[in-house]
């Protein structure tokens, strides 16, 4: 499953030493199988900071709230706050690629399904 992470970042701590960037940017690439992509967020037309978000790859969400309260960020409390949510991808690339099914009751169980793009998109 893709899980899409949205971060508030904790105002008082925005001068961060440079030191935790380093280890932010190295957690990054020691998890690169599982973050897939991640990087801050500016409010549009004003270029405020507005958080961060991730895109998480994980069978259960327990596997990304682990992997949000190792990060440096968190412990040292430059997050302020960390929003999870599932993310069912179904277009990339300027096509649709797939949607998901549940086929039980339990969401681990979900079988992906390609889409025919000739009957469901114009």
């Amino acid at each position: 499953m893709i899980f899409a992470v949205f971060f508030a970042d904790n105002a008082d701590k925005s001068k961060m030493p440079a030191h935790f960037m380093n280890y932010h940017l190295a957690f990054h690439k020691s998890h690169g199988d599982q973050i897939e992509a991640a990087g801050p967020m500016k409010v549009a037309d004003m270029g405020e900071p507005a958080g961060g978000l991730w895109l998480v790859q994980a069978d259960q969400v327990e596997q990304v709230r682990t992997l949000v309260e190792t990060d440096t960020f968190w412990p040292t409390g430059l997050r302020k706050s960390a929003r999870i949510l599932e993310w069912d991808q179904v277009f990339a690339d300027g096509k649709p690629i797939a949607w998901s099914v549940t086929i039980a009751r339990h969401r681990s169980a979900t079988r992906r399904m390609p889409i025919d793009s000739t009957s469901c998109w114009p």
